[in-house]
C-alpha cells in the first residue's frame, strides 16, 4: 500500500504553497462503524447523498481494473463516478489500513489533490473523524476552504442520520 505521509510530503514539498487544510468532526458512533461504513464508502455514499443535491443526474461508481488507465497498480483501488451531467472523476484509494483505521482518497482531475481520513477511537465509544486535504490548486480561497469544510460536515452528518 501507499504510505499517505509520504505522498502528501510529495505534494507539498514540489507544490510549497499547496494549500493544506484539516477538519475534525466528533461522533458517538463506534470507530469501526465510522472507518467501514463511512472512510471506505465514502465515495459511494458521496454519490448518493452530494450529487443528487447538485441535481446530476444518475451517478454511477464503477470500480476499475489495475491503476485505471490501462496499466496495473499494486495496492490501489481506482473508482470511477459517472453521472449524464457531468465528466468522470477518478479517484484512487490509497493507504486504506484497517487496524489504524486510515484511509486516503487521490483525486486526479483537472487537479490533484489528497483527501486523508483518520478514525480516533474515543473511551465513552465514540471517535472523531480527522480529515485532510491536500491540493494542488494554489488558488483556493479561505472562503472555498471553509465551503469544503462544511461540505464534509454535512456528509459526516447526513451519514449519522442513516445510522440513527
Amino acid at each position: 500500500m501507499a504510505n499517505i505521509a509520504d505522498l502528501i510530503s510529495e505534494i507539498t514539498s514540489s507544490i510549497p504553497d499547496a494549500p493544506v487544510w484539516e477538519s475534525q468532526i466528533t461522533s458517538s458512533i463506534p470507530a469501526s462503524k465510522v472507518f467501514n461504513d463511512f472512510v471506505l464508502a465514502y465515495l459511494d455514499f458521496f454519490a448518493k447523498t452530494v450529487f443528487p443535491i447538485e441535481n446530476f443526474g444518475v451517478v454511477e461508481i464503477v470500480t476499475l481494473e489495475g491503476d485505471g488507465l490501462g496499466g496495473e497498480a499494486n495496492g490501489f483501488i481506482v473508482k470511477e463516478i459517472r453521472s449524464e451531467t457531468m465528466r468522470e472523476q477518478r479517484w484512487s484509494v490509497v493507504g486504506a489500513d484497517s487496524e489504524n483505521f486510515t484511509c486516503a482518497y487521490v483525486y486526479g482531475g483537472n487537479v490533484l489533490y489528497v483527501e486523508e481520513m483518520k478514525v480516533i477511537p474515543l473511551v465513552d465509544g465514540g471517535c472523531t473523524l480527522k480529515y485532510k486535504k491536500v491540493d494542488t490548486n494554489t488558488t483556493v480561497t479561505e472562503d472555498e476552504i471553509e465551503g469544503q469544510k462544511a461540505l464534509i460536515a454535512r456528509i459526516f452528518k447526513a451519514f449519522e442520520d442513516t445510522i440513527a
